[in-house]
């Protein structure tokens, strides 16, 4: 019975023994492998999607309701380069025709911007695709005006009327803007943007002022600021 006893204890100790080493390597094995995984996690860097998103601006269209006299069509390109960086590329034209007194006035306007964007989201789960991005551009402005029939009245010298000749006037500005873009169907975006524009340089004609700058917004405003709301498709090349 002793004998047994012993035999009993001596095998408890055994197993207990074995037990301890077992986790003691487990243990030892476990932090080992989790820093693996987070050098291998820190190696792997994320890289870019290969595509080309091409959107295109409904604000601009809508602007036509509440301002007749414009006509502006605006597109945009982007692409991400590297890891939620996207390089941007937005262009356009707008046509401005207004008959009020004192002078009926026409204008053509092409504008382009070049600039990147940088997205603050996560790019995990489903929401992978969407962006939260503050960016900045340079952006150009070339419109060719003119006034023609213009009137004006002075009872001292007399009414005199006449046309201005067409003429171009250039215009340099920088935009810092934010918005959102989310994907509502596979490959089908949704997006809005705030911007604010700041000049820089331009060019000046002391007879005509223009009234309307394609891109830019009315010429009196020095910084002006803009909502603009975007459908957008994307190409994908992987």
């Amino acid at each position: 019975m002793n004998i047994s006893r012993y035999f009993l204890i001596i095998l408890l100790l055994i197993m207990s023994k074995q037990v301890i080493s077992q986790n003691d390597i487990d243990s030892e094995d476990e932090p080992q492998s989790t820093l693996n995984e987070a050098v291998s996690d820190t190696l792997a860097k994320p890289t870019p999607d290969s595509f080309v998103r091409i959107g295109f601006d409904l604000s601009a269209v809508a602007r036509q309701f509440f301002e007749p006299e414009v006509r502006q069509f605006e597109f945009s390109l982007d692409s991400e380069v590297y890891y939620n960086w996207f390089a941007i590329f937005e262009g356009g034209f707008a046509n401005v025709r207004a008959t009020e007194r004192p002078f009926d006035y026409n204008a053509q306007t092409y504008f382009g911007r070049i600039g990147a964007d940088y997205n603050l989201l996560p790019r995990t789960g489903t929401d992978k695709n969407n962006s939260l991005s503050l960016g900045i551009r340079y952006a150009y402005g070339l419109s060719t005006h003119e006034a023609s029939n213009f009137l004006i009245r002075n009872d001292y010298w007399g009414d005199s009327d006449g046309n201005l000749e067409r003429t171009n006037f250039h215009l340099h500005w920088i935009e810092f803007s934010g918005g959102l873009k989310t994907e509502i169907f596979q490959n089908f975006y949704l997006g809005w943007m705030i911007k604010t524009r700041v000049r820089i340089f331009e060019s000046r004609n002391p007879e005509l002022t223009p009234y309307y700058l394609g891109g830019y917004g009315h010429e009196k405003r020095r910084a002006p600021v803009m909502i603009h709301y975007y459908i957008l498709y994307k190409l994908n090349f992987n």
